[in-house]
């Protein structure tokens, strides 16, 4: 196994001006001891999935930064996609940035403390059912548009927690300064 493969946390992989990475798939934090990782897509840079976007498949603390003016295609986002996967975070932030999925986002699939970010003019688009905090382990899951877009079309459902009897609940939802969601 090579280097990058034995050390499981605190990477970068950084995609800018015209640097481009097309892949099936992108999981972020692939183990559950796979933690601090991230994936910045900036000024340029793009980020293209045809099979799905993944941040937090088991590991913890593990980010996708989309900003200035970066894209990223996937045809869907699953963030804290296990039990084990918390404090997860994409972000998406700057005029231009863009994250585009042909399916649904989902924000805290089993984990908990997961955030999704939109601001500055930054923008997201899903289609389908998206949800924030999907299962009884999911809780406290976090989406915040500050000034940020997120444009969730075809049949524009937004699930925030689940109706099992033993969800924790405390997922959310916040709007502000200008963000929309529509």
């Amino acid at each position: 196994a090579s280097d990058v493969y034995k050390r499981q946390s605190y990477n970068t992989l950084t995609l800018s001006e015209t640097g481009q990475v097309r892949a099936q798939s992108t999981v972020i934090g692939l183990r559950d001891i796979a933690t601090d990782n991230k994936v910045i897509v900036q000024s340029g840079g793009v980020l293209s999935n045809t099979v799905s976007l993944v941040v937090g498949s088991l590991g913890s603390q593990n980010s996708l930064i989309v900003s200035n003016g970066g894209i990223v295609y996937a045809p869907q986002t699953l963030i804290g996609q296990q039990a084990s996967a918390s404090n997860n975070a994409v972000i998406v932030t700057g005029s231009g940035s863009l994250l585009s999925n042909t399916g649904p986002i989902q924000v805290g699939v089993l984990g908990a403390n997961n955030s999704m970010s939109v601001s500055a003019s930054g923008r997201v688009s899903s289609v389908g059912t998206s949800l924030i905090g999907g299962r009884n382990t999911s809780y406290s899951n976090l989406v915040v548009l500050n000034g940020g877009t997120w444009s969730n079309l075809g049949t524009a459902t937004l699930t925030i927690g689940t109706n099992s009897t033993l969800n924790l609940g405390g997922n959310a939802l916040v709007i502000t300064n200008g963000g929309y969601l529509y």
